[in-house]
């Protein structure tokens, strides 16, 4: 017959198993200086002495569930794990008495609402209001949440009084033309404001801002023009209107219009810029479509692009518009979709590896741009363009990038044909996805 197994007294302290070890045992084994359940009885009696460090920082026991003392002990995890066992009727009334003796709140949502009610009433003392931004949360870390506050309606509030502010402006200038770095001398960027009115109404898509239409009946009401604002044209109208008082253009340099345009200035810098279209500017644009069809896949910055030529931004836009038929940033734009259609048609990279290669860093902005420009999503054309075909070489399907020009265009050949549909080895054919 096979002896009985031994039972660990460890086991048998802790009330897991029976055990065969007499009292008398146990007691000649304590006094050794053994302890029962040695490991979770000492995790349990680390968080005690974090929560009773908690509770004299503190005053109470409403540790955040995400808090963690000094040493990094999780004591937001372990008031929430020893609630639970109080509620399940399985925390010892040892241990029960001895949390309740530091203030242990075993059921928190009274007790979280009147101290988050505190916080928000000591805010109104130092704001004036309770406009709290949402994700605001007290010195102790409480936010105001609990509360249950309307929060549906604070944008459109903000809103309106920015409204109030443009209208003011509206009344005092006859007009919303509000340069874009213009501040109110309350230190209201209005500017700025009106100018993401504008983005927002005309790039719905790539703004987080909205303009309803109730909001765009009330700006319209203020004489909005939701076309960009075009600088240059605003001073054409000026000469424009010069001319016709004056029945010329011989304006002296030094003249000033009433809203404080330097119109004479203007007219001279057009002269000097319309001299030069048919010589330097000509070789100018024509090294910026060069220099583009090289680096349209990295961040090119048009402005210092244009200052790099000692020529303005909105006289090189122009004057690059004219000659090439795009605005620098549709041409780029152009050249990296063109490329695009080429990758997803020959290459198996993913949508995400193609998005990056072109010069996109964010996949999805990518994907919208491509789907205005060609009416399909990335897989969508790259579904139609494979639609029951193989390459004829595999090979093909590797890391060559076709890279193609959008320009020269409008009957103009490149100096060498083939160039304009070269395919070249410019990724790394072991890049890493």
């Amino acid at each position: 017959m096979p002896l009985p197994k031994r039972v660990p007294w460890r086991q048998v302290q802790a009330g897991q198993r029976p055990g065969r070890l007499t009292a008398e045992q146990a007691a000649k084994l304590e006094k050794l200086g053994i302890r029962w359940n040695h490991r979770l009885e000492a995790a349990w009696e680390k968080g005690f002495v974090s929560a009773q460090k908690y509770r004299t920082e503190h005053g109470d026991l409403l540790v955040p569930v995400r808090y963690r003392d000094k040493n990094d002990f999780a004591l937001g995890e372990w008031i929430v794990y020893n609630r639970q066992r109080y509620l399940g009727g399985n925390l010892t009334q040892n241990r029960i008495e001895r949390l309740e003796a530091i203030g242990m709140v075993w059921s928190t949502s009274n007790d979280l609402w009147e101290q988050n009610y505190a916080a928000a009433t000591q805010y109104y003392l130092e704001h004036g209001d309770l406009e709290v931004p949402i994700k605001y949360e007290t010195p102790s870390g409480f936010g105001l949440d609990a509360l249950g506050m309307d929060w549906t309606n604070r944008n459109d509030r903000k809103w309106m009084s920015l409204y109030d502010v443009a209208a003011a402006y509206y009344h005092e200038h006859g007009n919303l033309n509000v340069p874009s770095e213009y501040v109110t001398p309350d230190g209201v960027l209005l500017g700025k404001w009106v100018a993401r009115q504008r983005y927002a109404y005309l790039n719905p898509d790539r703004s987080s801002a909205r303009v309803t239409p109730e909001r765009k009946a009330l700006l319209d009401k203020l004489g909005m023009v939701w076309e960009k604002y075009d600088p240059w044209q605003e001073r054409y109208d000026l000469a424009l209107a010069y001319k016709t008082e004056h029945g010329d253009l011989e304006i002296p340099s030094v003249y000033k219009t009433e809203d404080g345009v330097w119109l004479g200035s203007w007219v001279s810098r057009q002269r000097q810029e319309r001299r030069s279209i048919n010589g330097a500017t000509r070789e100018q644009i024509e090294a910026a479509a060069a220099y583009f069809n090289e680096n349209y896949t990295a961040r090119i910055n048009v402005d210092e692009y244009a200052e790099s030529l000692h020529m303005s931004t909105a006289c090189f836009i122009r004057s690059f518009k004219q000659y090439v038929g795009l605005s620098p940033a549709r041409y780029i734009q152009s050249l990296r979709i063109v490329n695009a259609q080429r990758l997803l048609e020959r290459t198996k990279y993913s949508i995400g590896e193609v998005s990056e290669i072109v010069g996109y860093d964010n996949p999805l902005y990518f994907s919208r741009v491509f789907k205005k420009e060609t009416g399909l999503s990335p897989a969508q054309y790259r579904k139609a363009e494979r639609a029951g075909e193989q390459p004829s070489d595999p090979q093909e399907e590797d890391a060559q990038f076709c890279q193609v020009r959008v320009w020269p265009h409008q009957g103009e050949q490149p100096s060498d044909p083939q160039e304009e549909d070269a395919c070249t080895p410019n990724i790394d054919k072991n890049r890493n996805s």
